[in-house]
C-alpha cells in the first residue's frame, strides 16, 4: 500500500525501459496505483499513453478493460459501452462482460445488459455472483419476473444471502410483487420490516408493502398499516413521507377530505416548508372540499419561486389558477394564468386547454371580438379534433352574442361545409335556427326548425326544434297557432321541453285572455317533477296575475302567500309582496293592504317598487280618513322620489 513509491518505480520502468515488456507492465500496473487513490483522471491519461504509443500492446485488452473500469466508477457508462463493445468475443473477460452488462443496465438498454450478463454467467466464473446478481435486477427491469424468480433464488442457495442479505430479499419480494404473487411478496416485506434490518430496508419494506395492498385492491389496509408505522416511527422524516403516502391513497380514491388532513399534518410539522408537488396535491385537495380561495393561495405560491426545480407542476398550477379563476367568475385572472401557461410553455399538453379558457373568460367578459379570434385561432390550430369543432361552433356563438346575425349565418355555414358529419352539426342548425329568431327572419326561422325536425338528429333535438317554433309564431303574435305548436312538442317525449311548453301554451293562452285555461297549464307545470324550481316560482307567479284579471282576489292572495313561503329569495319575490298589498286593496281592505307594502319596504328596501309602495300606504291612509297620516306620506314620497311617476 505504498503507492507513493509504487508510482515512482512504474515510471522509472516506463521512462528507462521503454522498449521492454516491463515498460507495458509497469503502465498497467501505475494505472491501477492511480485509481487506488482515486485519481481517476491521471489514471486514464497514463492508460491513454499506453494505448498510443502501443497500440498493438501484450496487455492493450487488460488496459482497454481498465480505463472502461475507472469511466464505470465515474459513472460514466455510455463511455464504458463504446469502448468494450469494440472488443472481439474471444477477447472480452468476466470483467468486461459485468462492466458490459452492468452499463447497460444503467443505461436502461435491458435487452443488451442482458446478453452480456447471461453470457457472463454461464461461464460460471469468479464474476458468476456479480452478474447473476445483477442479471436478477436486469430480468425484474424488464418484466421477467419468472426469470428474475430463478435467479434470485439461486442466489440465496450459491452465496447470494451471504452477501447481499437482505437486498436480496428485497428484490425478491418486488419480483414476486411484479408477478402477483402477492402472499409470497407480503411474507418477505413484513420479515424485511424486522428492527435487525438495516434502516434504509426496513423503510422502503413498509413503503412497498403498503403498495403492495393498494395494488392488491386494498388500499384500507394499507393505509391502516402505513397509519400504525408512522405512530411507532421516531424518524421526522420518514414519518412524514408515510403521512404523504396516507394523503396519496385517500387523493387517488376521491377522499378529499382525509386525503387534506395528512397534508396538513406535513404542513404543520414543517412548518409550512412543503415541497411544490405537496403543495398542489395540497391545493387540489382545498378545491374539492369547496375552499378555492385557499387552493388559490397555495397555488400562487407555488409561483413565487419554489417550483423552479418542478416545472411539470408548475405547470400544473399554474393550469389550475386559470381553472379556478374561472370557476369563481374572476375571468381577468384567468386569462392571465391561461395566459402565462400558453407563453411559458408553448408546447404543453394543456396549451390548447388553455387557449379555450381563455376565449371562454373573454366570452364571459362579453369581449366577443376577442372571444371570438381566440375560438378561431384554435379551431385552425388545435390538434384535437373535438376541440376544434366545438372552438368553431363557439366562434360563431361569439358572433351571436355580439349581434353580428349576417356574419353568424355565414360562419355557421362555414362549419357545416368544413366539418361535414361532425356530432356537432344539430348545434350548429340549432343555432343557425336561433339566429334567424334573432334577427327576427321568423319565417325563415320557423322553416329551419321545421327542416331539423325532418333530419331527425335526436329526440331532444327535434323536441327543442318543435318548442322553438312555437317562440317563432309567439313573436308573431299567433298565439292560437303557437298553442298547437306546442301540444305536439310532447310526442318526442322529451320531459323538459314537454314542461317548457305546456308554461309557454300558458302564457300564449294569458295573451288570449283565457285566464282560466292558462291556470292550469301553469298548474300542470308547477305539479310537474320534470319543472325546475325557477320555473314553478314563475309559474305561480303567472297564476297569481291570471287570478288578479279575473279579480279572484282572495285566490291570488293565498297564491302570494303561498308564494313567498315557497320561494322567499325569488327575484319575483319583492313583486309578488307589493302584489299582496294590492289584491287587499283591491278588496278594499285598506289596513291589511297598508300592512304588506310596509312589508314591501322592510324586506325588499332596494327593490324599485319602493316608491310605488310608499305611494300606496298614502294612499290606505286617504282611504281609511286619514288625511293628515296622508298628507305626511306623500310629502315624503314627493321628496324623495320625486323624479319618479309616484313622486
Amino acid at each position: 500500500n505504498d503507492y507513493v513509491n509504487s508510482d515512482k518505480q512504474h515510471r522509472i520502468v516506463i521512462n528507462e525501459y521503454s522498449k521492454t515488456h516491463f515498460a507495458e507492465f509497469s503502465y498497467l500496473s501505475l494505472g491501477w496505483v492511480l485509481t487506488y487513490q482515486n485519481r481517476f483522471e491521471e489514471g486514464k491519461s497514463i492508460l491513454n499513453e499506453y494505448l498510443k504509443n502501443y497500440p498493438e500492446g501484450r496487455v492493450r485488452i487488460q488496459v482497454t478493460i481498465k480505463i472502461a473500469d475507472i469511466d464505470y466508477k465515474e459513472k460514466q457508462f455510455k463511455a464504458v459501452v463504446d469502448r468494450l463493445s469494440k472488443l472481439k468475443p474471444d477477447e472480452q473477460t468476466n470483467f468486461s462482460l459485468f462492466l458490459l452488462g452492468d452499463s447497460y443496465y444503467y443505461l436502461k438498454d435491458y435487452k443488451s445488459s442482458g446478453i452480456y450478463l447471461e453470457a457472463l454467467v454461464k461461464r460460471k466464473s469468479d464474476y458468476y455472483l456479480e452478474g447473476l446478481w445483477s442479471l436478477a435486477w436486469v430480468y425484474y427491469m424488464n418484466g421477467e419476473y419468472n426469470n428474475a424468480e430463478k435467479a434470485c433464488l439461486e442466489l440465496k442457495v450459491s452465496g447470494g444471502a451471504e452477501k447481499w442479505g437482505p437486498e436480496l430479499d428485497f428484490l425478491l419480494a418486488e419480483v414476486y410483487s411484479g408477478n402477483k404473487k402477492f402472499k409470497d411478496a407480503e411474507k418477505v416485506y413484513l420479515s424485511l420490516t424486522s428492527p435487525a434490518n438495516p434502516k434504509d430496508i426496513i423503510e422502503k419494506a413498509i413503503i412497498n408493502l403498503g403498495n403492495l395492498y393498494i395494488n392488491s385492491n386494498d388500499s384500507e389496509k394499507a393505509v391502516k398499516f402505513w397509519e400504525e408505522k408512522s405512530k411507532a416511527s421516531s424518524d421526522k422524516a420518514f414519518r412524514l413521507r408515510l403521512y404523504e403516502l396516507i394523503g396519496d391513497s385517500y387523493f387517488n380514491t376521491a377522499d378529499f377530505a382525509k386525503a387534506l388532513d395528512f397534508y396538513k399534518k406535513i404542513a404543520n410539522e414543517t412548518l409550512d416548508q412543503i415541497s411544490c408537488a405537496l403543495r398542489f396535491k395540497l391545493a387540489l385537495c382545498l378545491m374539492n372540499t369547496n375552499s378555492p380561495q385557499l387552493a388559490i393561495n397555495n397555488l400562487e405560491i407555488n409561483l413565487s419561486g419554489n417550483c423552479s426545480d418542478d416545472p411539470k407542476t408548475l405547470k400544473e398550477s399554474l393550469f389550475w389558477l386559470g381553472e379556478l379563476y374561472y370557476r369563481l367568475r374572476n375571468f381577468n385572472n384567468a386569462i392571465k394564468y391561461y395566459n402565462q401557461l400558453i407563453k411559458d410553455y408553448p408546447k404543453d399538453s394543456r396549451v390548447e386547454k388553455s387557449m379555450y379558457g381563455v376565449a371562454w373568460s373573454y366570452f364571459e367578459l362579453k369581449d366577443y371580438e376577442r372571444s371570438g379570434e381566440t375560438f378561431l385561432k384554435l379551431s385552425q390550430t388545435g390538434k384535437d379534433p373535438e376541440l376544434r369543432e366545438r372552438s368553431y361552433i363557439q366562434y360563431c356563438l361569439s358572433y351571436y352574442e355580439f349581434g353580428d346575425y349576417e356574419k353568424t349565418l355565414s360562419s355557421l355555414k362555414e362549419f357545416k361545409d368544413k366539418f361535414k358529419g361532425s356530432k356537432l352539426n344539430s348545434e350548429a342548425d340549432f343555432l343557425i335556427g336561433k339566429t334567424y329568431y334573432k334577427a327576427m327572419d321568423l319565417d325563415s326561422a320557423f322553416n329551419h326548425f321545421d327542416e331539423m325536425i325532418k333530419k331527425n338528429y335526436s329526440p331532444e333535438d327535434n323536441a327543442q326544434s318543435q318548442f322553438w317554433k312555437g317562440l317563432c309564431l309567439i313573436a308573431k303574435n299567433d298565439y292560437s297557432g303557437a298553442i298547437k305548436v306546442f301540444d305536439n312538442v310532447g310526442s318526442f317525449k322529451v320531459d323538459r321541453y314537454t314542461v317548457l311548453s305546456k308554461f309557454r301554451t300558458g302564457d300564449c293562452l294569458y295573451n288570449l285572455k283565457r285566464y282560466e285555461e292558462a291556470i292550469k297549464a301553469y298548474q300542470w307545470v308547477v305539479s310537474s317533477e320534470s319543472a325546475d324550481r325557477e320555473l314553478r316560482a314563475r309559474s305561480e307567479y303567472n297564476i297569481e296575475w291570471c287570478n288578479y284579471h279575473l279579480g279572484k282576489y282572495k285566490e291570488a292572495i293565498t297564491v302570494s302567500r303561498e308564494f313567498l313561503k315557497k320561494y322567499p329569495d325569488s327575484i319575483l319575490a319583492p313583486e309578488i309582496q307589493f302584489k299582496l298589498g294590492m289584491h287587499y286593496f283591491n278588496l278594499n281592505d285598506f289596513t291589511r293592504a297598508r300592512t304588506e307594502f310596509e312589508k314591501t319596504i322592510e324586506k325588499y328596501s332596494d327593490s324599485e317598487l319602493i316608491p310605488q309602495a310608499n305611494y300606496f300606504i298614502g294612499v290606505c291612509y286617504y282611504k281609511d280618513g286619514n288625511q293628515e297620516r296622508a298628507k305626511e306620506i306623500f310629502s315624503e314620497v314627493y321628496l324623495h322620489y320625486l323624479q319618479s311617476e309616484w313622486g
